[in-house]
């Protein structure tokens, strides 16, 4: 792998290995093709941002919404942010967006006309395996692009996976579970692979990571080492 900076990590093709801004306030704190007829504008993304912040990581997950909103305008590209938030009061009781101190899971678009919440399904389980892969079908079948990319967003720690959703018994989303998420979400909505999957989490390029993505991804995203805190710079 390849040690590309200090907080995006390693990037990788999944068929052969290649290898402090200042933040915002918070008010209160051979690849498988793609199917055809699946496809948007030429050259249109959408990027899927899978954030389980209902951690100690909550304050940080408002940092990377405000960055978000900073890249909203261009035409062709659909960001969709799927976000749980804590109820703990010890996190952040910091409002972004004209959202409030929501504790639940809400989605995002931010499109070329804004931003906006087009679905609140209450409290979801970050971790489970069906809640990720509804987030895939709903969001791909809602906004199909050429191109698409899936970023995934918690505390991370390689073989064992990504989480935990304290709100829902401390569940982690393992491997395995991600994995199967990810083939029947894009089974849903007739796509074999997405064009790029990232971890915005530490210690994620590592070989079972890139094991489990497999063919359902061009290229992987991902940090050998520890990341901080607010986790990459989506402005850049």
């Amino acid at each position: 792998s390849q040690q590309v900076s200090e907080d995006t990590g390693a990037a990788a093709n999944t068929e052969n290995s290649t290898g402090s801004n200042e933040e915002p306030a918070i008010t209160g704190t051979s690849l498988p093709s793609r199917s055809d007829g699946v496809a948007g504008q030429d050259n249109s993304w959408t990027v899927l941002v899978y954030i389980m912040g209902d951690t100690d990581l909550e304050e940080a997950a408002l940092y990377d919404l405000l960055e978000l909103e900073e890249v909203v305008g261009d035409k062709n590209t659909n960001i969709v942010v799927g976000i749980d938030r804590s109820s703990d009061p010890n996190y952040s009781d910091g409002e972004v967006l004209g959202l409030g101190n929501f504790s639940d899971t809400k989605l995002l678009n931010f499109g070329a006309d804004g931003i906006s919440v087009w679905n609140e399904s209450g409290e979801l389980n970050m971790g489970a395996s069906e809640t990720l892969e509804s987030f895939i079908a709903l969001s791909l079948s809602e906004f199909p692009a050429d191109n698409t990319a899936l970023i995934l967003w918690d505390h991370g720690a390689g073989w064992p996976g990504m989480g935990p959703d304290e709100s829902d018994g401390n569940d982690i989303l393992t491997l395995p579970e991600l994995r199967s998420a990810v083939i029947s979400g894009l089974s849903e909505v007739g796509l074999n692979q997405f064009d790029l999957i990232g971890m915005d989490a530490c210690l994620m390029a590592t070989y079972e990571v890139a094991h489990a993505v497999n063919g359902l991804t061009r290229y992987l995203l991902a940090s050998e080492e520890l990341e901080p805190g607010h986790g990459w710079d989506y402005r850049a």
